[in-house]
């Protein structure tokens, strides 16, 4: 398997559970908590391995091989066989006849008669030719191409959510730390105001102003503790968890001096991303699809039939194998040629069904090449934004602290009031939300580009995978 995970990553992350229940219960029983501390690899990997969307589509690309088996068996002759054996048993008859002693007409009744026989024989059909047959079968082998291509896509497709939920879990816990931070402070400020104004030093509108704001800070505190277990949970259910599983990540930084290629260098690399390969191959089924009607409604075909069968009486003995081919046999050869002159009109509406289907596929084509540009010159242009929104949090975050100790100072020393304080400090911690938010978001955007671009499909090796 190109993803699968090897023996003994399985074993390491079997030793990495810990279950939060009794030592001595099944540490896979419902309602078991259990702790996986895994790194992003460990997360795709597993992802790769046991998510639902994968899964089904194997099964889907599994089942448009068999697709081809079932096309390639219209140029292989249907042999079939039979035997059997009849009794027939006809009742007596009633007759007539005049009694040479007596001179009367006397009536009786005959005997029965038995009669039967038991007949071997075997019939060989096969279509010699029928194009219609060599355009159903390139159909078949496009849709298992495009099958195939859509597996590789919804794999990456799956990299990208397990990364983008990794880095929002992240993201919620530096959140989470910010809150605590920020609470920790509020808390200090409640007291501190508390003690001021017990000594005469500060209005009691300051100590409101303090607990208003400590209020406010738990109640986003909760909020964001609440995101982070939302955010586990989302994680662990892309990957293929339960919610019996609590994801721990054992990474918290990563790489961001990574630069992109230009637009045209992205564009021509997303022209072979599987998801537009997929979207081709489709289209080129749908279009030996229209051919295969085409052919099918309008060309002659040619079948043979070879047919051979053997009988044997009721009073016949058989007297051994040779018998088969010595008497009381038949062959039979046949060619048909079927020549289609008029078909109820449905000719062409077969052919025009086959063709809207075709062009409609068409399009789909074109719209998703035209709509994978734009979303790859989209998340260029949002990596860059990122990054300067990144430079531009950074420097505000050091302001922000500038100006916190400035006012703090201030209003220790009476020349600054509470509110200017009050208002320092929410900005303070409102620009280093905004930094840990847009931090994550670019590698999010990151994953999100390496998606959109794709891997290279190599387009000759799919063909020659089954050809």
């Amino acid at each position: 398997m190109k993803f699968g995970m090897t023996v003994a990553r399985v074993i390491v992350l079997a030793l990495l559970v810990v279950p939060s229940g009794a030592g001595g219960q099944d540490s896979m029983a419902v309602g078991t908590l259990k702790e996986l501390r895994l790194s992003l690899k460990d997360c795709v990997d597993l992802a790769l391995d046991q998510n639902t969307q994968i899964s089904q589509g194997k099964f889907t690309r599994d089942f448009e091989d068999s697709g081809i088996d079932l096309a390639r068996n219209a140029f292989l002759p249907r042999l079939s066989s039979s035997w059997g054996i009849s009794r027939t048993i006809n009742g007596p008859r009633e007759g007539q006849f005049i009694d040479e002693s007596t001179g009367l007409l006397t009536t009786t009744v005959g005997e029965s008669r038995a009669s039967g026989n038991q007949s071997v024989g075997g019939t060989l059909n096969m279509s010699v030719f029928d194009a219609s047959d060599f355009a159903s079968l390139s159909a078949s082998k496009n849709s298992y191409r495009a099958s195939s291509l859509i597996l590789e896509n919804t794999e990456q497709n799956v990299m990208f959510q397990v990364k983008q939920g990794y880095f929002e879990l992240l993201k919620s816990m530096s959140l989470l730390e910010v809150q605590q931070e920020q609470l920790r402070v509020s808390e200090e400020n409640l007291r501190r105001s508390e003690t001021l104004n017990e000594i005469g030093s500060s209005p009691i509108s300051e100590v409101f102003g303090a607990r208003a704001q400590l209020e406010r800070d738990r109640v986003l505190l909760i909020t964001r503790e609440n995101n982070v277990e939302l955010a586990r949970l989302d994680l662990g259910f892309t990957i293929g968890f339960g919610t019996n599983v609590r994801i721990i990540p054992t990474e918290d930084e990563f790489d961001q001096d990574w630069e992109t290629t230009d637009l045209q260098t992205a564009l021509g690399q997303s022209v072979q991303h599987p998801a537009l390969m997929a979207d081709r191959y489709q289209m080129l089924e749908a279009k030996d699809n229209l051919r295969a009607t085409q052919l099918g409604v309008r060309m002659p075909t040619l079948s043979m039939t070879a047919r051979y069968s053997w009988d044997l009486g009721r009073d016949e003995e058989f007297r051994g194998i040779e018998d088969l081919f010595l008497k009381n046999y038949r062959y039979v050869v046949s060619f048909n040629v079927n020549i289609p002159i008029f078909n109820n009109l449905s000719t062409a509406t077969s052919v025009r069904r086959q063709k809207i289907l075709y062009m409609r596929s068409l399009e789909h084509y074109d719209e998703a090449k035209r709509q994978r540009a734009l979303n790859v010159e989209r998340s260029l242009l949002n990596i860059e934004r990122l990054k300067r929104n990144i430079q531009a949090s950074e420097a505000a975050v050091t302001s922000a602290e500038q100006e916190f100790r400035l006012q703090d100072e201030a209003y220790n020393f009476g020349a600054g009031t509470f509110l200017q304080r009050q208002t320092a400090q929410v900005n303070l911690f409102n620009q280093r939300s905004t930094l840990v938010q847009a931090t994550y978001d670019l590698q999010i955007e990151k994953a999100n580009y390496d998606r959109l671009v794709g891997t290279h499909v190599d387009s000759k090796a799919l063909r020659d995978e089954i050809d």
